[in-house]
């Protein structure tokens, strides 16, 4: 049985804070799907949750564009602290230091509305009772449908299950706390895993949608569905073999997104874009795939999305530099060229970057390293 842990209610810090709670949980009603527009050929669409891929024309840019700051009160990123987005509103939702998960409305960027979704020490409290003596740290996030978010815990390996409705409500989705870093498929509550800060979470719809983690320091992609983990392709050791996924293999694997037809886009932290083919059956899901390398050289990259018309988005955490991908192309969209954008990079080259996308179009750069979020209009 899933743990679970509740926590009271939130303290308001300003009297207006009821509007946000309003606005950030009017996505939260019964019957709403993230079900995407396009379908995978064994049977997984992609999400609306915003960074899922397939979601949205892509974003136009008029080179040079300078990422405006959106002014966030007491927000603090932590180590490892990431952002994704609500495929159903322009809400963002942000891990945060001491275990904290945010809400963020971003309807108006210059004046976001807030609210604590896990305050201080509450996941903390709640891992010490599955055996943890580590203090959390939590990283890439997404939003598994309209209620819940999956939360990569970087201190003990785990995945959690977060509410978006209701503040105070954290479930043990994957992984187990009391053994730490490792490698073992299986049962979900049995099984370890070993990533780093960047990695970040993939959600296919469905239901219940199946949570896909590319697990950097095992070299490995793995899913979580019907309660089991599964390593669809790599855990053999560093390796940019490309070919069948019983042999492929991948070096650090950071980030995963899909197009509409179905392609599967890993972002490794060894510098490549790679694409998994797939392969499957109406009935009988997933039946293996084709690895093949699209992109190398690149620094660091992660937090990928992609548009509906296939352009793929990611920030290199080595350079701060925003990149793209499009036809075989890799340029630096808010520079003039990829010369101006290494020499003036838009964000602090080394730092966590994570990157997402809301229903609008804007794209957003959340900064770890400074607790800093950009808007990038289009």
């Amino acid at each position: 049985m899933a743990a679970e842990v509740r926590q009271g209610s939130v303290q308001r810090c300003w009297g207006t804070l009821f509007v946000a709670v309003f606005i950030l949980t009017g996505a939260c009603r019964e019957g709403d799907s993230p079900g995407g527009p396009g379908s995978f050929s064994f049977g997984i669409e992609p999400g609306e949750s915003g960074a899922n891929g397939c979601v949205g024309e892509a974003a136009v840019f008029v080179a040079p564009v300078t990422p405006i700051v959106v002014p966030l009160v007491g927000y603090e990123a932590g180590a490892s602290g990431q952002v994704t987005a609500a495929g159903e509103a322009e809400v963002l939702y942000l891990t945060g230091s001491e275990g904290r998960v945010w809400a963020v409305d971003v309807d108006d960027p210059a004046a976001p509305l807030m609210e604590e979704l896990l305050s201080s020490g509450l996941v903390e409290a709640f891992l010490s009772v599955l055996g943890s003596a580590t203090v959390p740290v939590l990283g890439g996030l997404r939003a598994m449908d309209a209620e819940k978010l999956v939360v990569m815990e970087t201190a003990t390996h785990c995945l959690l299950e977060v509410d978006r409705c209701s503040a105070g409500s954290v479930r043990l989705f994957a992984g187990d706390p009391a053994s730490g870093a490792g490698y073992l498929d299986g049962v979900a509550s049995f099984a370890r895993f070993d990533w780093n800060p960047r990695c970040q979470p993939f959600v296919a719809a469905g239901s219940p949608p199946d949570v896909w983690i590319p697990d950097a320091n095992n070299h490995a992609v793995r899913i979580v569905s019907g309660g089991s983990v599964l390593t669809l392709v790599g855990g053999m050791g560093a390796g940019a073999l490309d070919g069948d996924v019983e042999v492929a293999s991948l070096d650090s694997p950071l980030g995963i997104s899909a197009t509409c037809a179905g392609t599967l886009l890993i972002l490794e932290g060894g510098g490549r874009l790679r694409a998994l083919e797939s392969i499957g059956h109406a009935f009988f899901g997933w039946q293996g795939g084709e690895v093949s390398t699209l992109a190398s050289g690149l620094f660091g990259p992660a937090s990928p999305i992609t548009s509906s018309d296939d352009e793929v988005y990611w920030v290199d955490s080595d350079s701060g530099v925003l990149r793209r991908y499009v036809e075989g192309v890799v340029d630096c969209p808010l520079a003039v060229d990829c010369d101006a954008a290494l020499a003036a990079p838009a964000f602090t080259p080394g730092a966590v970057l994570s990157l997402t996308r809301t229903p609008s179009g804007a794209l957003f750069v959340l900064d770890a390293s400074t607790s800093t979020l950009y808007f990038i209009g289009s």
